[in-house]
């Protein structure tokens, strides 16, 4: 049974041609496992390139601070 991730990395075309992923996917990991992180298609933040979508509301998470108030 396929079950939503718990938070999903922006793989739209600006984000993957920016190389942001990467960065993120290691912040995220600090706060949730490797299962729980999944990827979604472009979430409209594109002039940002650090785009999550969290709960159901996309962010930009430009630092893992950024990441932390969010979830706090």
């Amino acid at each position: 049974m396929f079950k939503t991730p718990k938070v999903q990395i922006c793989n739209g075309v600006a984000c993957t041609k920016a190389g942001t992923q990467g960065f993120v996917h290691e912040w995220l990991l600090e706060y949730f496992n490797e299962n729980e992180i999944g990827t979604c298609s472009c979430l409209g933040l594109c002039h940002d390139n650090f785009s999550v979508l969290y709960k159901g509301k996309a962010y930009s998470v430009f630092t893992k601070k950024t990441f932390k108030r969010i979830i706090d």
